[in-house]
């Protein structure tokens, strides 16, 4: 059976290879960890086992649309997205070693902790497209860099192959059995 999580303006429809959670929107989530500390628990939005061996976390940025936020700085951004990865990684252990009977940590804190398999760390970031060649290749001189530095951030947990930068036009190796789509309102 699929399941479908929207985020932004984007869906992901994950075959029945995945079991997937929209983190933050999870009871333990929300009046434990949110609640923790001055600033509270930080989440990734997605979080998931492939076929109960592999864990996927997932932070989606879409900075499309009618409410287009401000593109982050690259230093601000990969802090921020440390503090996510961080938190969410103690919340789901947290969440396992709290209340195991419930299958949504099961799967994922397994998944997770799997010996063979490392844990794969996605940032997923949309933007507006470029039809200006100049643009494009800014763009992907960018992109190229800030893969380079989630994949040095992150190597305290995964091996830099398991970190990965990913949008509309390259998540499908990445991401088998995921098919992603616009929703109203992403623009171009």
């Amino acid at each position: 059976m699929t399941r479908t999580v929207s985020e932004g303006y984007l869906s992901f429809e994950f075959n029945e290879d995945w079991y997937v959670i929209k983190y933050d929107e999870q009871s333990y989530y929300r009046k434990t960890l949110s609640q923790s500390m001055e600033s509270g628990f930080k989440a990734t939005d997605i979080v998931g086992a492939y076929r109960n061996s592999i864990c996927l976390l997932l932070e989606i940025k879409d900075y499309r649309g009618k409410s287009k936020k401000r593109l982050t700085g690259r230093k601000e951004l990969i802090h921020n997205f440390k503090l996510k990865v961080k938190d969410t990684i103690l919340g789901i252990i947290g969440g396992f070693l709290k209340d195991n009977r419930g299958a949504d940590w099961n799967e994922i804190a397994m998944a997770l902790i799997h010996k063979s398999k490392k844990p794969k760390i996605y940032l997923w970031i949309e933007q507006e497209r470029q039809t200006n060649r100049a643009n494009k290749k800014r763009i992907k001189s960018s992109r190229d860099t800030l893969q380079k530095c989630l994949q040095k951030e992150m190597n305290w947990l995964t091996d830099s192959k398991n970190v990965r930068l990913l949008w509309m036009d390259n998540y499908e190796k990445a991401l088998p059995g995921v098919i992603a789509h616009n929703l109203p309102g992403a623009g171009k």
